[in-house]
């Protein structure tokens, strides 16, 4: 199946219209569309990632490198920042065209009460509270969803259930909202996406189906789930790691030395010990608060990541933190290996396409129809 998804990716051409590219005073990639301007920019570290500045007027040309804000996934060359371009350009044309309605309503929600709604049919609402959001399905409307994702409540949560509303209503969603939906209930509910389609997904087209299958493999390997640069074995790496079918705290914990570029390579959900490799170690600990033990060593540390972060703001030759949560986070919808994996960390809205995780409405993504009409914009 991987290979008839990048054929059909490969078969798309990117709709440019619309869309003005330019030279940034000190030499970035540039593109504008509409109020928005996005760019390639240039990180000290040696990678490139997409910036963007919103209702800048200034010619592109003019434009440098501290107009822009935001990281929205990193861009490996041009080519992927026009593609990224194109893909932003084609779900504001998109957008644009749909009914939703910006409007207020009372109404309480699983998060709160609401403080802005967007309409988008009859029967389907868009809730954002202070801290979260989703759509609210009426009972009609939540009929119509496939049993195998249908929930027993009509709250869809903004971060990755409101993909089972997109691919129930596609016709209510842009191309890329329709796309990144797929995508999330691919990644997120491997087992309902299979029987509903009748095809049986490969390694690398699911992430939590992908995780299932690494934690059968190392149910009983020891998984990091900490680790620190070694302030006392240069060029290494400490490590704090569990049995990866044992996650409870205190449970059979040990820290082992890993040399620091074996380390940069660790997968996907995280790095495994193999003991004929990694030496398990008992001598004075960078980790703050956890020293040498002897027979007690399998005691859960007694440190905080905030204490250890804030030793390192301190100090600046303090070794630096790691945390094997946050190391080589995945974007939710698991594809192009940005962003955050499902439950890693919260998801919030971008308002780029490229970087948006969860459901990139309009809190996010610009006005609808119905906006520019109030405006007198139409």
């Amino acid at each position: 199946m991987i290979a008839a998804v990048q054929s059909n990716m490969a078969a798309s051409t990117p709709d440019l219209s619309g869309v003005e590219f330019a030279t940034s005073a000190d030499g970035l990639p540039v593109a504008r569309i509409g109020d928005l301007v996005l760019a390639m920019v240039f990180s000290p570290s040696g990678f490139s990632y997409l910036g963007r500045a919103v209702a800048v007027r200034r010619p592109l040309a003019e434009l440098t490198r501290a107009d822009f804000i935001g990281h929205d996934g990193q861009i490996a060359d041009e080519a992927e920042f026009r593609s990224r371009v194109a893909e932003t350009a084609g779900h504001k044309r998109d957008l644009a065209s749909l009914d939703r309605v910006r409007t207020r309503m009372s109404a309480s929600t699983p998060w709160g009460g609401s403080q802005m709604a967007v309409i988008y049919s009859d029967g389907i609402v868009f809730h954002m509270t202070s801290g979260h959001g989703g759509l609210h399905l009426s009972a009609d409307r939540n009929t119509k969803v496939h049993p195998l994702l249908r929930k027993d409540t009509p709250w869809y949560e903004e971060d990755c259930e409101w993909a089972i509303v997109a691919v129930t209503f596609p016709d209510l969603f842009t191309a890329y909202e329709r796309s990144m939906a797929e995508k999330t209930v691919r990644n997120i509910w491997p087992d309902a996406w299979e029987m509903i389609h009748g095809c049986v997904l490969a390694e690398g087209e699911s992430w939590a189906k992908d995780r299932r299958a690494f934690d059968q493999r190392h149910r009983n390997d020891f998984v990091v789930t900490s680790a620190i640069l070694s302030g006392e074995h240069a060029g290494m790496i400490e490590v704090v790691a569990v049995v990866n079918s044992d996650r409870k705290p205190g449970n059979h914990r040990r820290r082992f030395l890993v040399p620091s570029e074996e380390y940069a390579g660790r997968g996907r959900f995280g790095f495994v010990i193999n003991h004929a490799r990694h030496v398990e170690y008992d001598g004075p600990s960078s980790f703050v608060g956890w020293e040498s033990r002897g027979v007690g060593h399998d005691r859960p540390p007694h440190f905080e990541r905030g204490e250890s972060n804030r030793r390192s703001a301190r100090d600046p030759a303090a070794s630096r933190l790691f945390d094997a949560a946050d190391c080589g986070a995945r974007r939710k919808t698991g594809d192009d290996g940005e962003g955050l994996e499902p439950g890693a960390a919260p998801i919030g809205s971008s308002y780029l396409p490229s970087g948006a995780r969860g459901l990139p409405h309009l809190r996010a993504l610009g006005r609808t129809r119905h906006d520019r009409s109030q405006n007198g914009d139409e």
